[in-house]
């Protein structure tokens, strides 16, 4: 009949522009769909993107668990990427006697470290008025030999020429009179001025020149303007210990293993006599949250940070740090601990060693170096 189109007549035709429609129906579906996820904000492939990361994370904490396992480790590695821990490994023990097991909450010694909080406290007077770097030592202790040459600039950055000897320890002292012991004992090198020499006694005199011009303890210093901001909850001076403090121990050359068996007994008056160089506990991510903030400008600013980490020599150390050409630096010896940070300059990025063990092989310092190449940019 005349009536009739070609669809009509044809079977076949009808079936294929009937599939047709569907398809083009099913398209147009897809689409609006993806098109409404879209504009809600909702992820196109969330799930093997985390599934990977997870799975990657995964087989780094394998990784390094193994290789730590491996060097007879005692201790917590930490890395940081992006401001955000990334990956925590500990092994070993705490206290070996009650065989409490190192944590990401134990708290260990950090040694030379403390100096960078030092450093930050001198700064900050500075940026008060009531200290300049080109002040003479001879201001706040003319005894001392030299004085008169030496800069608040020249002890920060270990370039002063003086240096001390150890000496037998009285039974109790303030630390007004840690720092008179320390000057009694002082040797004046002039031709060290100028380069850098290691000296920790630096960093004793400049925490009594911060009691000198702040009228309080330095202890107090640091609680109300580095701890207490930072909010550290795990952070403390040695002669006030903690439950969770670790105890420091030797290693077995001989076994390659840590010697538990000879833990170091550390007195009060040994702890105070580190004034401002080396009598704090801290956590790994307490020390974390401290540095960071020390070197991105948090507790200073930047441009005062930038001032006090200028290297002052070939050595790249300057306020407690040493300051390298793509990162910066910190190591901590003593008491049975062995400390090694590793942080971008912004501050986002870090390697944290934190053992307590001696490290006489050396082989936690190139952990945290090789760590350091593969996560610090």
């Amino acid at each position: 009949m005349a009536g009739k189109n070609s669809a009509d007549q044809n079977p076949n035709l009808k079936r294929a522009l009937w599939q047709f429609g569907s398809v083009v129906l099913a398209l147009a579906a897809f689409v609006i769909i993806g098109l409404f996820m879209r504009r809600n904000g909702a992820p196109q492939r969330p799930l093997p993107s985390i599934a990977a990361k997870t799975d990657s994370v995964a087989a780094e904490r394998k990784r390094l668990t193994a290789r730590l396992d491996d060097m007879r480790f005692s201790g917590t590695v930490l890395i940081v990427q992006g401001g955000r821990p990334h990956l925590a490994v500990s092994r070993g023990y705490a206290d070996y006697p009650t065989r409490r097991k190192n944590t990401l909450r134990t708290a260990y010694e950090i040694d030379s470290l403390q100096k960078s909080l030092t450093a930050v406290l001198v700064m900050r007077e500075v940026d008060r008025g009531r200290l300049s770097l080109t002040d003479h030592l001879s201001k706040f202790y003319p005894a001392v030999p030299g004085s008169q040459d030496i800069t608040l600039r020249d002890m920060l950055d270990m370039k002063s020429g003086l240096s001390v000897k150890k000496f037998p320890l009285p039974k109790d002292a303030t630390d007004k009179q840690v720092v008179q012991e320390y000057i009694h004992r002082l040797t004046y090198t002039r031709a060290m001025r100028g380069h850098w020499w290691y000296q920790p006694v630096n960093y004793n005199l400049l925490s009594g020149i911060i009691a000198q011009v702040t009228k309080m303890p330095y202890a107090d210093e640091l609680e109300h303007h580095v701890i207490k901001p930072l909010r550290l909850q795990h952070t403390h001076f040695a002669y006030l210990p903690d439950a969770e403090d670790a105890t420091g121990y030797g290693w077995n050359a001989e076994q390659h293993q840590p010697n538990y068996t000879a833990p170091y007994h550390t007195t009060a008056i040994q702890k105070h006599f580190e004034l401002g160089t080396g009598q704090l506990y801290m956590t790994p991510l307490d020390l974390y949250a401290a540095e960071s903030a020390v070197v991105n400008g948090k507790l200073l600013g930047t441009y005062d940070s930038d001032i006090l980490h200028r290297p002052g020599t070939p050595s790249h150390y300057g306020g407690g740090l040493y300051n390298g050409p793509q990162f910066m630096y910190g190591n901590g010896y003593g008491y049975g601990f062995s400390i090694f940070m590793r942080i971008s300059k912004n501050g986002r990025d870090a390697v944290i060693v934190m053992s307590n063990t001696d490290d006489g092989t050396g082989q936690n310092k190139k952990l945290a170096a090789q760590l350091t190449q593969q996560y610090v940019n």
